[in-house]
């Protein structure tokens, strides 16, 4: 993990024609997710640098994932210890 990136990550891997659902927790702080497609919803935590394999979601369309910082946090947050000009804090939702 960068200093100031906060990361989340849902990834697709796509291995001899079989796509795998992981969901990659990169924030520093433990999160709670939400996936769901037509057939099913799940939800749980991932820890602190934390993987989620999810293969019922593997080859699945339309698949939305959520996540939120886990109690007692009601928002992501990063400190800075030393903050100067031209510095910036992210957060990224990506997909692989």
């Amino acid at each position: 993990m960068h200093s100031g990136l906060l990361v989340i990550k849902a990834i697709s891997i796509l291995f001899w024609e079989t796509t795998f659902m992981k969901l990659v927790n990169e924030t520093g702080q433990e999160v709670f997710y939400g996936i769901s497609c037509a057939n099913s919803a799940d939800c749980g935590t991932i820890p602190v640098d934390g993987v989620v394999d999810l293969p019922f979601y593997d080859n699945q369309t339309d698949v939305q994932v959520s996540f939120v910082p886990n109690q007692p946090q009601t928002a992501f947050s990063i400190t800075v210890p030393d903050s100067g000009t031209g510095q910036q804090v992210e957060i990224a939702v990506l997909a692989e």
